[in-house]
């Protein structure tokens, strides 16, 4: 009772002094207003940013993503008209800053010209950040420049799901584009192994074609060394034929220089013949006329003995005549001789002529008979090379097309593969990031393999550019041979023809030289016959000047001889007589002789010229034959280089095959792996939620305990107890603490005066707070 009496003392205290009962309402309501106002101003202010005005300004161009347009910035401006966070104003750039000095909008999101350019270079090597410019005038209102961090954040968020959204649709596109290509690739790899197979199979024929060239060429060589050796042999022939014709040259022209020095003789002959038959005929018209005269001997003595001294004197001169004849004959006889020894020798080297040119002529003939072949072979190694060249650059073309080809498919794989690996880096979903882990390793296996395929595509294409140029060259070595043989055949054409006119003029020339022979026997024969009665005709001269010799000195012994000399006489005009007989058959023999050396003298003139004619052709076929020579060395080195080309050509076409071989089981392989990719690629899905999960993987699921509504809620623990301390700090400087209304009767009834009234003053700000709060909440 005692602590009441002091607390009844205060509070007629407070109540009876105006100053402190004023004191102590206004210190009840302190923690109302103080925790009221700040409250009210951080209750909710996020409850009406709707109407809180944002100047967007558009400044996009725009951009081309993959054959696509692209505009994030018109698609962000119409996706934030739909958007009711904040009273978006689409303005220009000028109106949006202008508004921001005046107060007209709090902030100010820009969007820059090249935003969606910016997009488009996440592929390239130093990609561009999207920006966006947010001016916010924190001056003039700094928590709503704060609310416009948070709220951009969103929005930053927004564009970036956008984006990513956007790339995950392209990306997936691409994959499936990359899955398409893979199904392409894996049917070009299908047709690829098919034309392999043709390429092999004709890279087989090819060869074949090589081999039977390099055995053609191998005869070829064989034919141009046999006929090399026999035109070795023609040309010692030719060589033996020339020294022949030379020396047949020099045998006609001596015979010539012999026949004509025979022919003058001959003619002296013939006029001495005829001197001589005159001669013998007055001898023999004497020695009738002795005859008869001597049947007048006895009377006519001295005309007997003038007449026997004229008749020794003539048989005298006839005597010394026949032994100038004889001599005249006997040195024709020697001439004859040696013209014929001459033109014996002639003949043998005409016949060896002919025999030679005969035998030149045959080894001619059967070169030319192998040069049409020959022609043809090297004809057809030509057309074979020319084939084969043109193979080889089809070849080499089509190795070249497959090698672009296959380099192609290797830099879609190579892009496909960064492709996903991005896509993983984004993906969070487990299921799939270990699809596309797959899809990653099928295209890296894929990837080598078409690396494999082009590296030997290249060594490929390699192959293919030697084997065109070493067929290039076969081709132009192989037309040279063609051409030359051409020229070959046509010089082998005009020798055969000179050689056929020198064996038919050999021929000519050896039937002269056999009758210039059996005219030289038969001159020589009767040359012989001749002789022998020109040596009767002296024998019979001898005698006749022994006889009138001895009928000169027998005159005085005339009468005792007269018998023996009418018998001499007889035989004197026998002797005559057959003289004169024979004389006649001297002169006709000369006769003839003389027109046989004459026929022998142009007979050797026309076999001179022919020996001439032939001496020339000769040397024209000497100089073809060299031309020959060097044609047939050239083509026998050609032939060598041909084969040992056609050699080289096919070991390439052997290694062209395996290339060809294994290109075909890989080209096999990458389409089977290219089809398995294709089917992996084709695999993994593509729709609006797996983009969304690629844009937003994250989404936030808000389950508070005790929930907040707002900041006012979550403010006002701390806000009611800072405004009660507040207010027990004031009560306690207002409120007398020391000195007692009333005289207290005890200390404890001082404490319980004092104390009470400090419970009522906080119990009092405490219930109006909560009445306060409450009757807020419920009127909100």
């Amino acid at each position: 009772m005692k602590g009441l009496h002091s607390l009844k003392g205060e509070f007629r205290n407070i109540f009876t002094n105006k100053t402190l009962l004023i004191a102590v309402l206004a210190v009840l309501f302190i923690p109302v207003l103080y925790s009221g106002t700040f409250l009210w101003a951080f209750w909710d202010p996020y409850g009406q940013v709707d109407q809180l005005p944002v100047a967007v300004v558009n400044n996009d161009k725009g951009a081309e993503f993959n054959g696509e347009e692209l505009t994030i910035g018109k698609d962000f401006v119409e996706d934030l008209k739909e958007n009711d966070t904040f009273d978006w104003r689409f303005v220009d750039e000028e109106k949006a800053d202008k508004g921001l000095e005046n107060r007209d909008y709090y902030l100010k999101i820009e969007i820059p010209e090249n935003f969606s350019e910016h997009a488009t270079t996440l592929e390239d090597v130093h990609p561009e950040k999207l920006k966006l410019v947010y001016t916010a005038n924190q001056g003039s209102n700094y928590l709503s420049s704060k609310i416009g961090d948070s709220a951009i954040e969103k929005i930053k968020e927004e564009v970036s799901g956008a984006v990513t959204k956007t790339y995950a649709e392209s990306m997936f596109d691409q994959i499936k584009e990359v899955g398409d290509g893979l199904t392409e690739a894996s049917d070009g790899a299908g047709e690829l192994s098919d034309k392999l197979g043709d390429a092999t199979s004709g890279s087989d024929d090819l060869h074949d074609g090589i081999d039977s060239a390099h055995e053609g060429a191998n005869k070829l060589s064989d034919g141009l060394g046999d006929a090399e050796s026999g035109a070795n042999k023609l040309d010692d022939g030719v060589g033996s034929v020339a020294s022949g014709a030379n020396k047949l040259e020099n045998g006609v022209n001596s015979a010539q220089s012999g026949a004509g020095a025979l022919k003058e003789n001959i003619g002296k002959a013939q006029s001495g013949a005829k001197d001589l038959n005159g001669g013998i005929n007055s001898v023999n018209s004497g020695a009738q006329t002795l005859n008869e005269k001597l049947q007048e001997l006895a009377g006519k003595s001295t005309a007997f003995s003038t007449g026997v001294d004229s008749a020794y004197t003539g048989s005298k001169k006839v005597s010394d005549g026949l032994q100038s004849f004889d001599t005249a004959l006997t040195q024709m006889t020697e001439g004859n001789q040696e013209l014929l020894t001459g033109a014996k020798d002639s003949q043998k080297g005409a016949q060896d002529l002919a025999g030679g040119l005969q035998e030149s002529l045959a080894g001619l003939n059967k070169m030319n008979g192998h040069l049409p072949a020959l022609a043809e072979g090297s004809k057809k190694v030509a057309d074979g090379a020319e084939l084969l060249s043109g193979k080889a650059t089809d070849f080499k073309n089509g190795a070249s097309e497959t090698k672009a080809g296959s380099d192609q498919v290797s830099q879609g794989l190579q892009e496909a593969t960064a492709n996903v690996d991005a896509l993983i880096e984004q993906e969070q979903d487990p299921a799939q990031k270990q699809r596309l882990q797959e899809l990653k390793s099928s295209l890296s296996q894929l990837t080598g393999g078409s690396q494999k395929v082009s590296g030997g595509l290249q060594q490929l294409s390699d192959n293919a550019t030697v084997l065109q140029s070493k067929s290039e060259d076969l081709s132009s070595g192989a037309k040279e041979v063609s051409d030359g043989q051409s020229g070959i055949l046509n010089g082998f054409n005009q020798i055969t023809d000179g050689q056929q006119k020198l064996a038919d003029g050999a021929g000519r020339l050896a039937d002269g030289q056999n009758q210039l022979v059996a005219g030289l026997s038969t001159f020589g024969e009767k040359l012989a016959d001749a002789q022998k009665g020109v040596q009767q005709l002296v024998n019979g001269s001898t005698a006749l000047t022994t006889g009138l010799g001895k009928l000169d000195d027998g005159t005085d012994a005339l009468q005792e001889g007269s018998a023996k000399l009418a018998k001499g006489s007889s035989d004197l005009a026998d002797g005559t007589s057959q003289l004169s007989s024979g004389s006649d058959q001297l002169v006709n023999g000369l006769g003839g002789l003389y027109d046989g050396s004459g026929k022998l003298y142009n007979g050797l003139g026309e076999l001179s010229k022919g020996s001439n004619d032939l001496s020339e052709g000769l040397g024209m076929f000497s100089t073809k034959f060299k031309d020959l020579m060097s044609g047939l060395g050239e083509l026998r080195n050609g032939s060598t280089d041909l084969s040992s080309g056609l050699g080289e050509l096919s070991n390439g076409s052997t290694n062209l095959t395996d290339g060809l071989n294994k290109l075909t089981d890989g080209s096999s392989e990458l389409k089977n792996e290219l089809a398995d990719g294709a089917d992996d690629v084709n695999d993994v899905n593509a729709n609006d939620d797996i983009y969304d999960m690629f844009a937003k993987p994250v989404t936030l699921t808000d389950k508070p305990i005790h929930d907040v509504p707002n900041y006012g809620t979550g403010f006002t623990p701390y806000f009611l107890s800072l405004s009660l301390f507040v207010g027990a700090l004031v009560i306690s400087i207002i409120f007398p603490m020391r000195e007692p209304a009333v005289t207290p009767r005890s200390g404890f009834g001082w404490f319980i005066g004092k104390f009470g009234v400090l419970i009522f003053a906080g119990g009092s700000r405490h219930y109006s707070q909560i009445l306060f709060f409450y009757g807020d909440s419920a009127l909100r």
